[in-house]
């Protein structure tokens, strides 16, 4: 089936739907299909596809909707990468980015817009509530409600209230500020509200209007790819940390312990030493520093035991 492009000369729609993905050709049938489905039908969708070498191909040529539109990547790049390519390419007034696994409610993007076209301070980001779901089980994990409340970058420094998959952006917005840092191996999605904090004002809908599947082939459930990110984290927003002690306190303890988890103990009670000298009061650090030292051998089970969260036998390492 030959893809139908959209003209040019049509009036862009208001949002472009960004959908990066790699060799998931089954689950990126499910994410297309809550596209289709939303109640909001102004708007195109971006298929980022990142070098996939499964039945993915065959899945977009055959997409019946003339709205989906696909970029091959020549070579494997990543998922930033990959959503930077969307981005250049849209057209839409904002930018909703939706992961190859999730899924969206059918009123996330009405819901979305509706906001951004509400009275008050012009927004950059719009942000909703998640369902957090076990992809073996089927079953609610746990539900993240959020409140339409005003959010600094201090509150993403401390937190991380949002996914990709939950946020529309201004396209304006991401244009100024340059995109997704493609240098860094996770964290991605923080980094970024974060410099969209700092020109402009978020928003978001109190209602769950996001599936999240926990599956285990995940970043959330990569202890190597989590740990590089935490460093590269620290690295980036060193400056700004310092001036933020408590939340400079627990991104060292949540090193720390992922160090200690991969078997790196000696890194470990630096991170977690450093946790405790920034902020007295990180009682978890001083816990976890003092296991490090009681029990060498048993620490990293230990540890483990008490901070890693399992889903149905599957490792969160948020």
């Amino acid at each position: 089936m030959r893809r139908v492009r959209p003209s040019h000369a049509a009036p862009p729609p208001r949002v472009s739907v960004v959908i990066p993905t790699r060799n998931r050709a089954a689950l990126l049938r499910r994410a297309l299909e809550s596209v289709f489905a939303q109640g909001f039908v102004d708007h195109e969708v971006l298929v980022v596809d990142d070098a996939s070498t499964d039945d993915t191909a065959a899945l977009l040529a055959g997409w019946p909707d003339p709205r989906l539109r696909v970029l091959r990547q020549p070579a494997a790049g990543g998922g930033p990468r990959a959503r930077n390519r969307g981005i250049e390419a849209s057209r839409g007034e904002f930018v909703a980015f939706l992961d190859d696994d999730d899924e969206w409610l059918p009123r996330k993007l009405a819901l979305q817009v509706a906001r951004f076209d509400a009275p008050g301070p012009p927004l950059v980001l719009v942000h909703c509530g998640t369902d957090l779901v076990s992809a073996r089980s089927g079953r609610l994990v746990h539900r993240f409600d959020v409140a339409d409340r005003p959010m600094t970058c201090t509150d993403f420094l401390r937190e991380l209230p949002f996914t990709t998959s939950n946020a529309m952006v201004r396209r304006s917005s991401l244009q100024a500020i340059g995109g997704f840092d493609e240098t860094l191996a996770g964290a991605q999605d923080r980094d970024l509200w974060i410099r969209l904090a700092r020109i402009g004002a978020v928003g978001a809908v109190p209602e769950v209007l996001l599936r999240r599947y926990l599956h285990g082939e995940q970043i959330s459930s990569s202890l190597s790819a989590k740990l590089r990110a935490k460093e590269q984290f620290l690295a980036k927003y060193r400056e700004d940390l310092r001036r933020h002690p408590r939340e400079h306190a627990l991104h060292l303890w949540r090193l720390g312990v992922l160090y200690c988890v991969a078997g790196r103990v000696r890194e470990a009670r630096r991170a977690l030493l450093l946790a405790v000298c920034t902020d007295p009061g990180r009682l978890d650090a001083l816990r976890d520093l003092g296991a490090t030292l009681r029990w060498p051998r048993d620490c990293v089970r230990r540890i483990a035991e008490r901070r890693v969260s399992r889903v149905d036998g599957i490792p969160n390492y948020y």
